[in-house]
């Protein structure tokens, strides 16, 4: 029997897997007697955002240079359930949306609308509407996106404070789903078009620009792409004030930092078979304070206020799918484990060919110490549904629980419908206690929208 840390949260005692002090297993047992179905589920570890939060918060005390503020605002698209929203409010955060609904959502579980920033390549009427009533911080993203602002600005006769996202054409080398920084980015203004733009703003007493904002992507490995990204944009602050903006004093430099989905790997993946972890296999992405520390230099003298907007590196690592296993079955040589979870669940890896580590929650019944290749599949009906591959494990009986890790962002919130399937329940772990924050759907939840007249 093995005993193991797979990051602070999760842990393996005996080959059973732990959410800090609680046995997933029992959550599984209990769960069944609560709601149906029962699984798969999402567990939360509350105690791991907040080490989250605190990592960004001690690299702005140890790193933030003379005279300039560190602001940390939360991604809310990585994940929307509000008993997560609440413990981010309450650590005084601010957040970053992307639509109408996050802002009710985030207004609802305690935020503050003067600590909102409303981000977006195609922002809707209503949307502005709402947020120009709130005092909602807004990017500006186009020329068009400008003029329906300030159309809105007059009607209403309010004003609206506003970024200009710059979009620097920055390499970043990540999937081209989750790059935001290359030309053909839909994101973001380049710098041919920032005159015009700078002009358009200037001339409506009703906008007040507060500063430029800059969002990359999403799983960079490296600080030089963030350093070049300030670079561009400290360059951006200086045509602001060269075109009469004195009083910009915020600098949004977006949020992306990766998390290492492969650092245990080697237990599972067979090129890495009895090889200790090493940065050969645990992808070297940087930690917040190494982020920070990077672009201190530049900011030195600077005065400006920076927001960081993270989602991922607040809430991955605080999650994992709980999936029971349906069966095991053959194809020739290839192996399957077929679980209740699936893409519908998890679409990270159909989607962006992404890895997530897979482990049995228990001991197997069937030779616990002998292991086979398998690809983890769910039920769904598509090729593409598929939770792993290639993964040795032992072979797990049915029922047997099955974890899938590191889901806490773009998982639950990417959630969908798919093969009329629930989207499932969540749980939430403080440290020896759980309790449920979201039930699963039921049927009547999904077709409640239907006109069936």
């Amino acid at each position: 029997m093995e005993t193991w840390d797979f990051n602070s949260a999760f842990s393996f005692k005996n080959n059973r897997l732990f959410c800090d002090d609680v046995p997933v297993d029992e959550i599984r047992t209990e769960l069944a007697s609560k709601v149906m179905p029962f699984s798969p589920f999402f567990v939360y570890s509350q105690s791991e955002i907040l080490r989250n939060i605190t990592s960004y918060r001690t690299a702005f005390a140890n790193h933030s240079p003379s005279g300039v503020r560190f602001e940390l605002s939360y991604s809310m698209k990585a994940n929307f359930n509000p008993h997560l929203l609440k413990i981010f409010a309450q650590q005084q955060c601010f957040v970053t949306l992307v639509s109408g609904m996050e802002l009710k959502l985030a207004e609802q579980t305690g935020f503050s609308t003067e600590n909102m920033i409303l981000n977006g390549n195609g922002k809707q009427r209503w949307e502005l509407e709402l947020a120009i009533e709130k005092g909602v911080i807004l990017n500006i993203d186009s020329e068009f996106g400008l003029r329906l602002i300030i159309q809105i600005c007059r009607q209403l006769n309010r004003s609206a404070r506003v970024l200009i996202r710059i979009n620097p054409r920055i390499n970043v080398s990540v999937h081209t789903y989750v790059d935001t920084s290359s030309q053909r980015s839909k994101f973001g203004v380049t710098d041919e078009y920032m005159d015009a733009l700078l002009d358009g703003i200037k001339n409506e007493p009703l906008l007040q620009l507060l500063g430029v904002h800059c969002h990359l992507g999403s799983t960079i490995k490296q600080t030089q792409s963030f350093r070049e990204s300030v670079t561009a944009m400290l360059k951006s602050i200086k045509l602001l004030k060269d075109h009469g903006f004195n009083d910009v004093k915020i600098l949004n430099i977006g949020g992306g930092l990766g998390i290492s989905y492969v650092k245990h790997e080697h237990r599972t993946k067979k090129a890495h078979f009895d090889q200790p972890e090493t940065d050969a296999h645990s992808e070297p992405y940087p930690t917040p304070s190494e982020l920070i520390a990077s672009i201190g230099d530049l900011l030195e003298g600077q005065g400006l206020t920076v927001i960081v907007e993270p989602g991922r590196s607040l809430v991955a690592t605080s999650a994992a799918l709980i999936c029971s296993v349906l069966g095991v079955k053959s194809s020739g040589k290839f192996n399957f484990v077929v679980v209740d979870g699936a893409m519908t669940e998890v679409i990270r890896p159909c989607l962006y060919q992404a890895y997530h580590h897979i482990e049995l929650t228990e001991p197997s019944q069937h030779s616990p110490e002998e292991r086979r290749e398998f690809d983890v599949v769910g039920p769904v009906c598509e090729s593409g549904d598929f939770l792993g591959k290639d993964r040795f494990l032992a072979t797990p009986h049915e029922g047997c629980g099955l974890a899938v890790f590191d889901v806490g962002a773009y998982c639950a919130s990417m959630a969908s419908n798919y093969n009329l399937r629930a989207r499932p329940a969540e749980v939430l772990v403080q440290g020896n206690e759980w309790k449920l924050i979201r039930k699963p759907d039921q049927f009547e939840d999904i077709t409640r929208p239907f006109n069936f007249d």
